[in-house]
């Protein structure tokens, strides 16, 4: 089946007191041309709701700026709302049995009445089920080592045979969730989600295995 998009020019005189209405003008014509045939087709709204075209596609390739900051994460969402949307990215780029979580300021929270802690494992509880490795790359020098057995524990209590690792490097500025073939960008440390805009968005493969080769490189990660 071939579609043809076509233009017809309606020719309403100015000097009748007639109202033509146009689309009854419109059918007129196209009846009046010999062999042509046509099918008036449903309308169908093919719109998605925002968030879920932002998840399947990524925001930079769907969204003005103004409104993907709004939709990933500024100071106006509530915790929970951050964690919904993140829960569905994690939905679409859990692809293997390792997490690998790029962050520098990672243990860095002082974790007050466990609130950091709760946060972050929020935001994977649906998902450390799947997994059977996580691997946090963190700086040294940002490092608590109360903060990082709070957020073991938190996982461990989702997962009591996970196995949780954590390596130290100060070569990567991003913060990267990578799983398998897929992975995710984060414009903002788990301690700063929610305090200023940020960017959610998928990385390419090409970087991804670009990125895993450097981790391997510097041993911070095995195959």
């Amino acid at each position: 089946m071939t579609s043809l998009k076509l233009q017809i020019d309606i020719k309403c005189e100015s000097y009748t007191d007639k109202y033509l209405d146009p689309q009854t003008e419109f059918f007129k014509v196209l009846k009046s041309i010999n062999g042509l045939s046509y099918t008036i087709l449903p309308f169908e709204d093919d719109s998605k709701d925002i968030e879920t075209d932002l998840v399947e596609k990524g925001q930079t390739r769907i969204l003005t700026p103004e409104i993907k900051y709004e939709a990933t994460g500024t100071p106006y969402n509530r915790a929970k709302d951050i964690i919904e949307v993140f829960k569905k990215f994690l939905d679409r780029i859990i692809s293997s049995e390792h997490l690998i979580i790029i962050d520098y300021y990672m243990f860095t929270d002082d974790n007050e009445n466990m609130k950091y802690s709760d946060f972050i494992t929020q935001i994977f509880s649906k998902h450390l089920k799947k997994l059977q490795k996580v691997t946090f790359v963190t700086s040294k020098k940002k490092y608590k080592k109360h903060t990082e057995k709070a957020i073991y524990d938190s996982f461990l209590n989702v997962k009591s045979q996970l196995k949780l690792e954590t390596k130290f490097s100060d070569l990567f500025h991003d913060r990267l969730w990578l799983c398998g073939k897929r992975g995710l960008f984060v414009g903002a440390s788990f301690n700063g989600l929610g305090k200023k805009y940020c960017l959610i968005d998928y990385v390419d493969k090409n970087d991804i295995m670009d990125i895993k080769t450097y981790l391997l490189k510097e041993g911070l990660i095995k195959i």
